[in-house]
């Protein structure tokens, strides 16, 4: 069978488009590793100031505890005490403040003799935070002060008590520079730091020719006393460089030269194989058997490239929905020939039903990266549980005890009910593999509080109310080291042939696109649980829509298709023509708006994608709309595109055809938006 001329060039495009996605995945990997480095940076910078700047304000209190106790401040003893306490690359100076906010003594002397008697009650910062420290009995940290001895600091004041009688304050006075100089000193050494109290910078150690990294700073928080400073770290051009590799451009190169070398391949390897027909009956067999063999060889190849790829594909799942829409569109048209042989008809379906299961797995691909539509509304967990409970009982077996414990007052929660129960069937599932001897399955609902506390031990989760589903199993449980991937598309502990590696997959996009979390905890021969938080509605349960009337298919009126992907808009026009339609076609924005100002009669409908080139399809129907105001729209696309579609629901009051579709289905929607026309 000649293969179709224009094959190779789409064969040579997809693998375009799908080096152009690993590449980019690649460059920013590298990000990603730049922006952990710093991160790490940013809490190693975060504990040294944490405890050492602490350290030093704990020298003060433990100061002012002894003097509190000695009742009377002694010169002799406090000098003492103060020289061995004072360092030259911690203090400034340390300083004794009597209750009425007045410097009484300080070391070392020429500190003492730039601040004797001097008045702190007229210095709002400092005597702030005396006046807290008298009043909490703790130490207080000024906000950023400017030194005597010139430059930007703080103080510490420690007051010492006799009893509940105020004796004074120790105060420790900060050089900000030179303190957080020797602090850091050996602590992040390739990287750029600056230490914020509040919107003041109060520190700042900077790269040697090189400015600020903002793109790549990471930021942190230090907390000593009530200080509560802002540290925010960036890398040196160094660091950057060294994490950038060459691979990305490697694998650009590559895989371009390969999507040009392989359609041209395929065009020689078909001249080939019209050449050798040419010699006559003897060699045909035998050129059968070698074209046999290559498909056999690249089939292999192609196995083992995508099992390399494999976790990649889910980003670009989307980009296969127009191929399997010209698939599956012309094996449709293909298959309403009547002179079909019953051989081609059979090799057809075969083409068919291949291309059906690939939008399967498309579809799969599409709810783990959560662009797939939903159809949300509000409804009570318990009775999406209860409605599945007969179903699971069939799915799990007799060997199987399946219990559930459903909360009385559980909760409403707004998502998709045939996602949610998708999710039950397909975690039950599992539990069923797990529990090969049989078991016991446990499904509960809860009504449940996310409070900050749980949020910081749980990145993704926002505190607030939510509802809890939680579904557990007594079978084999998980290896700790298997926990991490089980939610990585094709994953999979099952043998081969057992599973595609997408349920657990499925699960995860579903549960993040209707706002909720999900979490897996189990152990080796101890089970394992699921547990999923979904964000409680305190709205009513809506009424679902009663069985849906049988649409018609057919039609007189004009519609314009506009689609960038020729041999989709040509799949798609036939389908439109086949239902009685009259097709106008448009490949770009700007031809659609040409046709749509030289047609004098009326345009009943767009059709049209969301993305084009240069503008969006809902850019381009508010355009038209301004010829035409009867005119109305459909768009498609193969993916839920936030141009549209926000968070997996659909804009009000915009109908909206998820690609691949196929004709029944596209002349179904067809007659709805225009019969709806027709209604209003």
């Amino acid at each position: 069978m000649r293969l179709p001329r224009w094959l190779p060039w789409l064969v040579g495009v997809a693998i375009a488009v799908t080096t152009f996605h690993v590449w980019w995945e690649l460059r920013k990997e590298q990000t990603r590793a730049v922006a952990a480095l710093t991160q790490a940076q940013v809490e190693a910078v975060v504990t040294r100031l944490s405890g050492q700047v602490g350290s030093r304000i704990r020298t003060l209190e433990r100061m002012a505890q002894r003097w509190g106790e000695w009742r009377q401040v002694q010169p002799s003893k406090w000098e003492h005490d103060a020289a061995l306490a004072y360092e030259p690359s911690t203090f400034v100076g340390i300083e004794w403040v009597d209750p009425g906010f007045r410097v009484r003594w300080a070391v070392p002397k020429e500190h003492f003799e730039r601040t004797r008697g001097r008045d702190l009650a007229f210095e709002p910062r400092r005597s702030e935070a005396l006046q807290e420290a008298r009043q909490l009995h703790a130490v207080r940290l000024t906000l950023p002060i400017e030194l005597l001895s010139g430059g930007k600091g703080f103080r510490a004041f420690a007051p010492a008590f006799d009893g509940s009688q105020l004796v004074g304050y120790i105060s420790g006075a900060f050089d900000a520079q030179e303190l957080f100089d020797a602090v850091l000193e050996g602590i992040a050494p390739n990287y750029g730091v600056t230490i914020y109290d509040g919107n003041e910078e109060l520190y700042r150690r900077s790269l040697q020719g090189a400015p600020p990294d903002e793109e790549r700073s990471r930021e942190g928080t230090a907390r000593v006393a009530n200080a509560t400073w802002r540290v925010r770290v960036w890398p040196s051009p160094t660091v950057v460089e060294h994490e950038r590799t060459a691979l990305p451009e490697v694998v650009l190169a590559a895989g371009l030269l390969t999507s040009l070398a392989i359609p041209l391949m395929m065009v020689l390897a078909q001249s080939a194989r019209d050449r050798a027909a040419e010699l006559g009956a003897a060699n045909r067999r035998l050129a059968e058997e070698m074209s046999e063999r290559a498909q056999l060889e690249e089939q292999m190849r192609q196995a083992q490239k995508m099992e390399a790829i494999g976790r990649l594909t889910g980003g670009i799942a989307h980009d296969f929905n127009n191929l399997l829409g010209v698939i599956l569109g012309f094996a449709d048209l293909a298959l309403e020939d009547p002179a079909l042989s019953p051989a081609q008809r059979k090799h057809i379906e075969e083409i068919r039903k291949a291309g059906e299961r690939a939008a399967d797995l498309t579809r799969q691909l599409l709810a783990f990266s959560r662009k797939q539509l939903l159809e949300p509304r509000v409804f009570d967990i318990n009775t999406a549980v209860r409605e599945t409970e007969g179903l699971l009982r069939r799915l799990v077996g007799e060997n199987i005890e399946l219990v559930t414990s459903l909360g009385a007052d559980a909760g409403n929660v707004k998502a998709d009910p045939t996602q949610i129960e998708q999710i039950i069937l397909n975690l039950a599932a599992n539990a069923r593999d797990a529990m090969p001897q049989g078991g016991k399955l446990t499904i509960e609902t809860a009504r449940v509080e996310l409070d900050e506390a749980y949020a910081r031990s749980h990145a993704t989760v926002v505190p607030g109310p939510y509802v809890l589903l939680a579904i557990s199993d007594t079978g084999q449980g998980m290896d700790p080291a298997v926990l991490p991937h089980v939610f990585e598309p094709f994953f999979t502990t099952k043998g081969l042939g057992k599973g595609t590696g997408l349920g657990l997959a499925t699960v995860y996009g579903i549960v993040k696109q209707s706002g909720g979390a999900i979490w897996v905890y189990g152990e080796p021969s101890h089970g394992t649980t699921f547990k999923i938080y979904l964000p409680r509605i305190e709205e009513p349960t809506e009424v679902v829509a009663g069985a849906a009337v049988a649409v018609p298919t057919r039609g007189s009126e004009t519609i314009l298709l506009v689609e960038d992907d020729t041999t989709l808009r040509g799949v798609i026009a036939e389908f439109l023509q086949r239902g009685g339609y009259r097709v106008l076609e448009a490949e770009t924005p700007v031809r659609a708006s040409e046709i749509a100002r030289q047609h004098s009669s009326t345009i009943h409908l767009l059709l049209t994608d969301v993305v084009l080139p240069g503008t969006s399809g809902p850019v381009l129907a508010r355009e038209l709309v301004t010829l035409h105001p009867e005119l109305k729209t459909l768009f498609i696309s193969g993916y839920t595109d936030n141009t549209v579609v926000h968070h997996g629901a659909l804009d009000a009051g915009l109908a909206f055809l998820q690609k691949p579709f196929t004709r029944l289905r596209l002349l179904q929607v067809v007659r709805q938006v225009l019969d709806a026309t027709k209604a209003t």
